[in-house]
């Protein structure tokens, strides 16, 4: 019996400044958009937002810090920031609505994570409160890849991007990995979608 060769896509990985506000997610878009083969896009937060994010960690994590910011007003900010992306990327409608309450749970997340505060469990805290960066912008990655004709789908890291339980540091299970990844992937690419995931997100296994 002959074996049937998949061909896999190419992941194309775009940090911090490459995604940092519209211009730079619609010139994205257009890379992809150009490509000839099939393709995965992975997409950090936008250039600062993960500074600010830690900022707000280690404030409600070690205790004296008498620079602490405001965490109303730094989450208002960056929310402001993602949905002005939002606004010059899509115009007035359906789908820029549903994006933006999309945008609108996951700072609502963020919030209440942080009014809940951290519980004993720092590691955990701070790095669901660093993902808020990247799940933000995977949103607006596929708003702007659809913008230019490139069917677009968030996969969730969450999903096949198992680590261990070591919070603040964890380390990736590869053996896992390689089993999750091509059943999650592979019938995205096969539909003609180009899956968006973010960079730096895992997941214990079972959440």
């Amino acid at each position: 019996m002959n074996e049937v060769t998949v061909a896999m896509p190419r992941v194309h990985k775009f940090g911090g400044t490459s995604v940092d506000g519209s211009e730079r997610l619609k010139a994205l878009a257009a890379i992809i958009r150009d490509q000839d083969d099939r393709s995965v896009v992975v997409v950090s937060a936008m250039a600062g937002v993960s500074n600010e994010l830690s900022r707000l960690v280690d404030a409600a994590t070690i205790e004296g810090d008498a620079a602490s910011p405001d965490p109303s007003a730094t989450l208002a900010v960056l929310r402001q920031r993602h949905l002005d992306a939002l606004h010059e990327i899509v115009e007035e409608g359906a789908v820029r609505a549903s994006v933006a309450a999309r945008i609108d749970e996951i700072f609502d997340s963020a919030i209440q994570l942080l009014s809940e505060g951290p519980g004993g469990e720092a590691g955990r805290f701070g790095d669901q409160l660093m993902a808020i960066g990247e799940d933000l912008v995977v949103e607006l990655t596929v708003v702007a890849l659809r913008a230019e004709g490139v069917p677009a789908a968030v996969l969730d890291a969450r999903e096949i991007v198992w680590t261990n339980s070591d919070f603040g540091a964890a380390v990736p299970d590869f053996e896992s990995i390689r089993k999750l990844v091509p059943g999650s992937i592979l019938p995205l690419v096969e539909e003609g979608l180009v899956p968006v995931v973010q960079g730096f997100i895992g997941s214990e296994p079972g959440g």
